[in-house]
Formats: structure tokens, sequence, C-alpha cells
């Protein structure tokens, strides 16, 4: 209710622009964009007493000396996060359908590795990432029904493929964990980091359910189900005997996020939540959990959590 208005945006706050026109540069071949704030999101003020803009989604007020400040800091500064390196997400889908049967091959040799190049130029820093955690649930289920060789076969495929999708997404493999891993994104602005996480994680459960688990299931073989967490926040790098380390209370509560989901969900944090575009934010909805919950998950009883519904 705008009656409530107050003159303090929510921390990490977040501008959502409509592009209106574009333009190239016929000498240098730049990209010049005519736009203006999200009007599906702003709604202009303009009174004797207030100007600035009303955020629908947040419920808040921004001044307009906030406004202008925040505009002056993103002159020149891209404002698009940069596209996946799929072109086209079905014809990706097929391809790799038609290699799933390698997996299962006496000469494949399947390679997981972590990103250590990035988190080396990170070393001894702060850094603010977008972290995403990922498992399979219930695994031992699929170790009940099948052998151990089969096992490890149906895990790899799985931790491969979605290392594949990550990576194609401008994300980087911290660490792999049993049947899951960590993962984390970096871009020259925050933004871009949780859009392009937000937008991997929907393909990965798109991919796990649709073409995994399609072949799995031509095969006779347990079916997938899995569960991600997303969380952005600011983490310590440091090297720790061969491997580089990060650590940090929001990397933490990405796994205690992604603990609490429930099969083939995705959960996100309401700190990437802030960050996200209009387009996820009016995907993403609000999940009740029980404060004895969240504290048993030491997290903080007040935190809240969205489902992204894809």
């Amino acid at each position: 209710m705008k009656e409530k208005v107050t003159d303090n945006p929510v921390p990490n706050y977040r501008f959502d622009f409509k592009i209106m026109d574009y333009s190239r540069d016929p000498e240098t071949g730049h990209l010049h964009t005519l736009s203006t704030l999200d009007p599906d999101r702003y709604e202009l003020i303009n009174t004797k007493d207030k100007k600035g803009y009303w955020d629908k989604f947040d419920q808040c007020f921004i001044p307009m000396e906030v406004c202008e400040n925040i505009f002056k800091q993103m002159l020149n500064t891209p404002i698009l996060a940069p596209g996946p390196k799929i072109d086209n997400i079905a014809e990706y889908f097929f391809e790799r359908y038609n290699l799933l049967d390698t997996y299962f091959s006496e000469d494949t040799k399947i390679e997981l590795s972590a990103s250590e190049e990035i988190l080396y130029q990170a070393n001894k820093n702060n850094v603010y990432f977008n972290f995403m955690s990922i498992d399979l649930v219930e695994s031992t289920n699929i170790s009940r029904k099948v052998n151990n060789k089969t096992n490890a076969r149906i895990k790899m495929l799985f931790l491969k493929e979605t290392e594949n999708i990550i990576r194609k997404f401008g994300g980087h493999i911290f660490k792999f964990e049993g049947d899951g891993l960590i993962a984390f994104y970096t871009s020259y602005n925050i933004s871009s980091k949780i859009d392009n996480s937000l937008d991997c994680a929907g393909i990965i459960k798109l991919f796990i359910v649709n073409v995994i688990n399609k072949f799995l299931e031509k095969k006779e073989l347990p079916l997938l189900y899995f569960r991600i967490g997303i969380n952005f926040g600011e983490a310590y790098v440091e090297n720790v005997g061969n491997n580089n380390e990060i650590y940090g209370y929001d990397l933490d509560a990405t796994c205690k996020i992604r603990e609490l989901a429930d099969e083939n969900q995705i959960l996100v944090g309401f700190s990437s939540v802030t960050l996200a575009h209009t387009y996820w934010r009016k995907i993403l909805k609000r999940k009740k959990i029980q404060k004895r919950k969240l504290k048993r998950s030491n997290l903080n009883e007040n935190t809240q959590i969205y489902e992204l519904r894809i």
C-alpha cells in the first residue's frame, strides 16, 4: 500500500529497464539503446511531498535523488547480461539425448573439473557470488535398484550433464560433493549473475525431467529426482593446500536452502530475489517455511525463501 511508503529501498536494490528502441553506431559498431524504467514494475510518483518511483514488487518508494544517483553510476555500464552459449535449447536437448548412451560405454572416460583458475584470481579476497547447490534426492534408492557400476554411471551422467549446462550459462564449478555439486556465477555486474543462474536452474530442471529421465526410462533404469538452492552473498576465497576454498555464511545458506527444497524444486534466497530481473520476479513465489524449521537448518528465522516455478 502506498500509504506505507518509506524512503529507503530494499538492500541490494536493482532497477529494471524496458528497451524502447536501439541503434548501432556505424563507425564503432557499438549498440545504443533507448530505455525506460519498466512500467510493469514502477510507477512515477510526483506530488508536492514526494517525487520518485513506487516499486510495485518490493512495495517501496525510491526517492528521485536516489534514482538519479544510481543512474549516474550506471552510465556506460552494460545493462544486458551475456546470453548462454546455447543457440537453441531444443537442439541442445536433442543432441545431448543422443549422446547419453556413451556414459555406459566401457571406453568412455568421464572427467569432472572445478574452476580453480577463477578462484585463484580471487585468492585472499572478499568476492560477491551467486551460488547454486544441486544434489539428488534419495539417491540411495538408485543404489538399491542397480549394481554399483551402473549406479556410478547414472550419477556421473547427472553430474557431467549438469556441469555442462552450468558452464554454458557462465557458471563455474566450486566443488563436487558425492551426488551433488556447488557452483558460482561471476560477471561484470551483479544482476547478470542472478539472471544467468536462474535461467540455468530452469534449464537444468527441464533437461533432467525431459531428457535424462526420458533416456533412463527407455533403458528401464531408475529416474532422477533433484533439488536446487540458489543464494547471493559475499564470501572469502583462500588457498588451502592445493585447493582454493570459499568461506562464508551465504555459501553455507545456499546448501541449507537446497536441503529445504522438495523433490524437483528450485528454491531461491531473498538476497538473490531482490536482484532478479522483473521477468523472474513474476514467477518467483514465496514459500512458507516454519520458523522452527529454519532455525533447525541454522538459518535466521526471518529468512525469506522463494520457489522458482518452471
